[in-house]
């Protein structure tokens, strides 16, 4: 259940706002768009999560949750960027792709496909600086895309050797991101990426052999 709480106020009163009706197997996360407007929750269905829904609800207007996706067998996940939401989905794609949906008028018809499945399988998304950060895994091999927002192909953010790429942080709205990086012969090490220049730099190091 997701319940609105009123700061200093007893929890025990906090009204249910979205979630009645489901049962133990529906897991329900929240996220905040980064001006606050919109509250995107997700409610993935069973442990596996197969499927999974999106909601949104605008908060500035104090409107309604409103489903985007709730009745396809597939998987969804989203982030919100202004009044667009980036959704990555293995709906009638088994690698994956990243659609487009603009949440003044989110019907399914107008759905935008900005990163089409590919040879490799796209793994997560991030939004930084204006732009999509994609990776994907090829021949066991993961690699870091950069994408507009309209979808054009911007270039690879490349590593010195095979390994694992991990949590990346960023922003819309900020001219960095930041993930974590390593393999057999790196340590753990967080880079840092100018989104404008490209530029990756080590920001941090394990200081393991």
């Amino acid at each position: 259940r997701v319940r609105r709480h009123a700061m200093g106020t007893d929890p025990a009163t906090d009204p249910v706002v979205f979630g009645a009706g489901y049962g133990p197997e529906h897991f329900v996360d929240l996220a905040l768009s980064e001006e606050g407007r919109y509250l995107l929750v997700t409610v993935s269905v069973g442990s596996a999560a197969g499927r999974s829904e999106l909601w949104v609800k605008d908060l500035a207007a104090d409107g309604p949750f409103t489903a985007v996706v709730r009745d396809i067998d597939a998987a969804f996940s989203g982030a919100i960027a202004g009044d667009q939401l980036y959704v990555l989905t293995n709906w009638q794609a088994p690698r994956s792709r990243i659609l487009r949906v603009d949440l003044r008028e989110p019907a399914r018809e107008r759905w935008a496909e900005v990163v089409p499945e590919g040879r490799g399988v796209i793994e997560r998304f991030a939004l930084a600086g204006g732009r999509i950060v994609v990776t994907t895994l090829e021949d066991v091999v993961p690699k870091v895309r950069t994408y507009a927002a309209d979808g054009r192909a911007l270039g690879e953010i490349a590593f010195p050797v095979p390994g694992e790429i991990g949590y990346l942080s960023s922003h819309w709205d900020s001219d960095e991101a930041f993930f974590t990086f390593e393999s057999l012969v790196v340590p753990t090490t967080i880079y840092r990426w100018d989104v404008a220049t490209g530029r990756r730099t080590a920001w941090w190091r394990s200081s393991a052999p």
